[in-house]
């Protein structure tokens, strides 16, 4: 990515759960975009340098909240995240590389339907 850019990364919910294999290609594709120098592995200032907002709604932001979480075990800042509807264990903890955090969810459906 070129120096400055936002990486945003979203995770669709419905029938894909949090641990899913094809989220793999997402945390592939943050871990590409980030090694700027191109030799595999993120260092120290690829990690400070990165500018991510990451977004899902059911299962993924379960999704959400089990990557931001793992994101290089807390070296790789992130300036948000958006769970909506969240489904996963202890979606509501947010870790200390997220910058900030909104958790949107619907109390009572009966309210929305026709």
């Amino acid at each position: 990515m070129p120096p400055g850019s936002v990486l945003i990364i979203g995770f669709l919910g419905g029938f894909e759960h949090w641990n899913d294999e094809h989220r793999s290609a997402a945390v592939k594709l943050l871990y590409d975009a980030l090694d700027t120098n191109g030799d595999g592995r993120l260092d120290a200032a690829e990690c400070a340098s990165a500018r991510i907002v990451s977004y899902g709604q059911s299962w993924g932001g379960g999704a959400v909240s089990r990557r931001r979480a793992r994101s290089r075990n807390g070296a790789v800042p992130v300036l948000l995240t958006v769970q909506v509807d969240s489904v996963g264990l202890r979606d509501s903890r947010i870790p200390a590389n997220v910058r900030a955090a909104a958790n949107f969810y619907q109390h009572d459906s009966s309210r929305f339907r026709a």
